[in-house]
């Protein structure tokens, strides 16, 4: 009995050994009728060298995005926009403490406040197909002088495809490791970034894959017609992803950046990112 009882054990083990080590196949799902929040976080610390003079900048934003599937002839379509926003300031001389679900009597909050009203006021559509890709973004209802704070659909386009990019083009296991150029808008206009990054699936834990990731920014762009050279000293993070949901449920990442501002001075910026899916319908 003993020996039945060990055996019987040993396979179970197997059985479930196996079903981990088994390929399976990551992708994003838009369900019609499902409705997501998501929350976006950003703490940054930057340290601005200009001709000499050094000081220093903290600012914390959160963000709040509602985003609701409906059907469309290429698949789905994915209304979204920006719910609230919260922004502090404190540098250069300044503080500034930003609420868009407040009134503002400090002339400064409400100086930012107006500067926002434009990304707060649009509204985009991301058309994606059947197989959750994503195809373009259309401007449903865009405040016109979105354009004036360097903001495009092509840019939302690029960040909301950033984070598909980490998903694998093939079925992986646990171990896997696969690489991808993810472009982002920085700085607006129509110049990206690439992000030459590097991925490896590390665990799935009750239909959760943890992706841990690496990358590296060099290279140089025009921003307001001064040549601006970037190197990344820190490129790393953690997603969490939903099998079934078909969605990210949570990444964090974690940036260390040097700015070359021609002969002006330089920038060293710390980030820290989390984005998070608070609610889901």
């Amino acid at each position: 009995m003993k020996l039945q009882s060990a055996l019987i054990g040993l396979s179970l083990l197997a059985s479930t050994a196996t079903s981990f080590a088994e390929a399976i196949t990551l992708k994003m799902k838009y369900a019609p009728g499902d409705k997501y929040e998501l929350s976006y976080q950003m703490d940054t610390l930057m340290g601005i060298n200009m001709g000499g003079q050094v000081q220093n900048m903290e600012m914390n934003m959160e963000m709040n995005m509602d985003q609701e599937v409906v059907e469309h002839e290429k698949g789905a379509a994915v209304k979204l926009g920006y719910d609230s926003l919260k922004m502090k300031m404190d540098g250069m001389g300044q503080k500034i403490n930003y609420d868009s679900t407040k009134e503002n009597n400090d002339p400064v909050a409400k100086q930012m406040g107006e500067s926002l009203k434009p990304l707060l006021d649009s509204k985009f559509k991301m058309i994606v197909d059947k197989d959750g890709q994503i195809l373009e973004v259309e401007d449903v209802e865009v405040n016109p002088q979105l354009a004036q704070m360097g903001i495009s659909p092509n840019d939302m386009l690029e960040n909301l495809k950033q984070q598909q990019k980490m998903l694998p083009e093939m079925p992986v296991k646990v171990g896997d490791k696969w690489e991808q150029v993810i472009e982002m808008p920085l700085g607006g206009g129509e110049e990206l970034v690439e992000v030459q990054t590097k991925m490896e699936l590390v665990s799935i834990d009750d239909k959760k894959a943890k992706i841990r990731f690496t990358g590296e920014l060099d290279g140089t762009m025009d921003q307001a017609g001064m040549e601006m050279k970037f190197k990344s000293e820190k490129y790393e993070g953690v997603s969490t992803f939903d099998i079934d949901l078909g969605q990210f449920t949570d990444s964090k990442v974690d940036m260390k950046l040097k700015l070359t501002m021609g002969e002006i001075g330089f920038m060293d910026m710390d980030a820290n990112i989390n984005l998070k899916l608070t609610e889901v319908e």
